[in-house]
């Protein structure tokens, strides 16, 4: 009975017995074997990326309240100098440094960081880039140089009126002034070599009633006929041409209206002003120029706002001008129409003829208001590049 359990014992152990012998063996034979076995490849396990530095791109030295020729770059970098997608950032900017657009996002595939700047008061400024990737924050600081322009920067801003209507016999505007700087125009029309609006500071009078026609190859413009008041003469300096100055004791958050209308004049076009206060509904003929060729009304039609006094140092030391227009209308084929939409270039694509090389002030802002489209110049802001040109006239 013994032998039997031992051997029942043996049977169902013979496998595993079978499998030591052939594993002893085969150590056996190894030690003493010239082959050596193939070591494996060790598994090193992949180490999460951490924030470790920022490169950046040297920047220019810029006027104060212009866009710098060259966009401010970074690229975000790991420990192991690889760089960072997808890390979110944010700039900040102390008044020397101004603005950076956009302000925040996240790093591209390479890593990368793209932006405009604009300079801010001059002196030295610092811009700090904070950086987040996971539970991992970074800061790093740009230096920035902001300078006085060489020469009295000019700014203004111009919005095209978008009108479908050809051979528009006459155009008409409100226009509500929102601050008085002296030094300021706001013109409420303008069409091709020719506007009409308000003035502070003008040559005549501090509050002034401008309108004005300028010369062109076909001939020189002619004064018609001159409402009670005014004064109509010849210019020069931007062109020449005639131009007519009313005292006008216009007020800031008053609404005026006013109406150019065109007719056939001598192979020319005669074009009459009228203006309203409507605050108390008082309409005035204004005068009447006569254009040596035959226009369109519609063509360039425009609002604009303007620094003519063209005396602070820097875009960001002019005062605030500002101004909002509404009702914008085109007369066609003896009826008036609404017209609704209107355009404008970005001051950052465009140059100061006043300092060659630079950008147009970019401290310009465009926006909906109470009295309807506002248009500013002037003041500690900057217009975002990627702020829409097309806009709605109220």
């Amino acid at each position: 009975m013994r032998y039997l359990v031992g051997l029942f014992v043996l049977k169902a152990s013979w496998k595993r017995f079978l499998f030591l012998l052939v594993t002893a063996c085969a150590l056996a034979a190894c030690k003493d074997s010239p082959v050596s076995p193939t070591p494996m490849n060790p598994i090193t396990p992949s180490l999460p990326q951490m924030l470790a530095s920022v490169e950046f791109s040297g920047l220019p030295r810029v006027e104060a309240g212009k866009m710098s020729p060259r966009p401010l770059t970074a690229v975000v970098l790991d420990q192991e100098g690889q760089p960072i997608a997808g890390a979110s950032y944010r700039w900040e900017a102390d008044s020397h440094a101004g603005w950076v657009f956009p302000s925040e996002g996240t790093t591209t595939a390479n890593g990368r960081i793209e932006a405009d700047w604009v300079a801010g008061t001059p002196g030295q400024g610092h811009l700090t880039l904070r950086v987040q990737h996971g539970t991992e924050e970074l800061a790093a600081v740009v230096e920035t140089t902001s300078l006085r322009s060489r020469s009295p920067p000019l700014s203004a801003l111009t919005v095209f009126v978008q009108n479908s209507f050809r051979g528009a016999d006459g155009i008409a505007a409100e226009l509500t002034p929102l601050t008085e700087p002296v030094g300021t125009y706001y013109a409420a029309l303008q069409w091709a070599r020719g506007y009409a609006g308000l003035q502070r500071g003008g040559r005549l009078y501090d509050r002034q009633l401008q309108f004005s026609v300028w010369d062109n190859d076909q001939g020189g413009a002619e004064v018609v006929r001159e409402g009670d008041g005014v004064h109509c003469r010849m210019f020069g300096n931007e062109g020449t041409g005639r131009a007519c100055e009313l005292n006008y004791p216009w007020r800031t958050n008053a609404t005026y209206l006013f109406e150019v209308e065109a007719a056939e004049l001598r192979g020319g076009t005669s074009l009459t002003l009228h203006v309203t206060d409507q605050s108390t509904g008082a309409r005035r003929f204004i005068g009447t120029l006569r254009d040596a060729r035959r226009i369109d009304l519609g063509h360039d039609f425009s609002f604009f706002v303007e620094d003519f006094r063209r005396d602070a140092p820097t875009c960001l030391a002019q005062p605030v001008r500002q101004a909002a227009i509404r009702n914008a209308m085109a007369r066609s084929n003896g009826s008036w129409h609404s017209l609704t939409s209107g355009f404008f270039f970005h001051p950052s694509s465009q140059t100061d003829a006043g300092n060659p090389g630079t950008s147009h002030c970019v401290n310009i802002r465009v926006e909906s208001h109470a009295h309807g489209l506002a248009v500013s110049v002037g003041g500690h802001t900057a217009m975002d590049p990627a702020e829409a040109t097309v806009v709605a006239i109220p």
